[in-house]
């Protein structure tokens, strides 16, 4: 007698399933897993796009800023000495237009720069501020006048004293600042080497994941077919040979379990 009875297990259903639904809930699930494949590529490239980007905002751009600000800083300083060696009062104007059009220059890129990420920069950062602006209090208030009224005696004897001693603390605080932001960038440039290596992994691995499971549901779909089939030439070479006695042992619903009913209701 035939088995025609509901196949039980994990796979009943499936393997109750018209052929044409098994191929088609093959294919689905293999859409699924290349779905899903490429979200998280996408996923990933958009981490390591974000990570660029702070890259270049939190490090690149930082460092390009703070160097303007040191460079400017030190232009500053030179156009203050030209100041007070100029005898011309055009040129002297004309320098000072220069040196207050750097000072804003220097405000406007530590305005950028501190408005990157300031973690672990925060002692060097405000000791700048300080020690800039008791330079600027010092350069306004003493040195310019000074230069101005051609007094160089004095004027040499305040930057000695007073100018340089802030200007030895305003260096060494960019300096620290400038080797703060290059550890941060070679920090930056290792973890996105991690993070690509991590990326890569997972989708490796998620990839070959997706290809076993495409593979052994192509091999599982075409077992389940091909199976059944194998088994009902078997039986019709048998019964163009007279024999009557076979039967199709096929316990699925699908065309092939109602082909192995009726042929084995066509052999009683």
């Amino acid at each position: 007698m035939a088995r025609t009875g509901t196949p039980r297990g994990p796979l009943s259903f499936f393997r109750n399933l018209k052929t044409a639904q098994k191929l088609l809930v093959g294919f689905l699930i293999t859409c699924v897993l290349m779905i899903g494949v490429g979200g998280i590529g996408i996923s990933k490239l958009a981490a390591a796009q974000a990570s660029l980007d702070g890259m270049y905002h939190d490090s690149t751009k930082a460092i390009s800023q703070l160097s303007t600000v040191d460079t400017t800083f030190n232009l500053i300083r030179g156009q203050i000495v030209n100041y007070a060696l100029t005898p011309d009062p055009a040129e002297m104007d004309a320098i000072e237009a220069a040196i207050t059009a750097n000072w804003a220059l220097v405000d406007e890129k530590w305005t950028l720069y501190t408005g990157t990420d300031m973690r672990g920069r925060e002692v060097a950062r405000d000791a700048f501020i300080v020690d800039v602006a008791a330079y600027r209090k010092v350069v306004d208030e003493q040195l310019m006048p000074l230069a101005k009224d051609n007094d160089l005696a004095e004027f040499l004897a305040v930057r000695n004293e007073l100018v340089s001693p802030i200007v030895v603390r305003v260096e060494k605080d960019l300096t620290d600042l400038l080797a703060i932001e290059d550890v941060a960038a070679e920090q930056a440039l290792t973890d996105s080497a991690a993070d690509y290596a991590s990326a890569r992994t997972m989708i490796i691995t998620f990839i070959l994941v997706a290809l076993a499971v495409s593979i052994a549901l192509a091999v599982g779909i075409g077992r389940m077919i091909a199976g059944p089939m194998a088994k009902a030439v078997v039986v019709l070479e048998g019964l163009a040979e007279g024999r009557l006695d076979l039967r199709l042992e096929v316990d699925t619903r699908d065309e092939v379990g109602q082909m192995a009913s009726a042929l084995n209701r066509a052999m009683v």
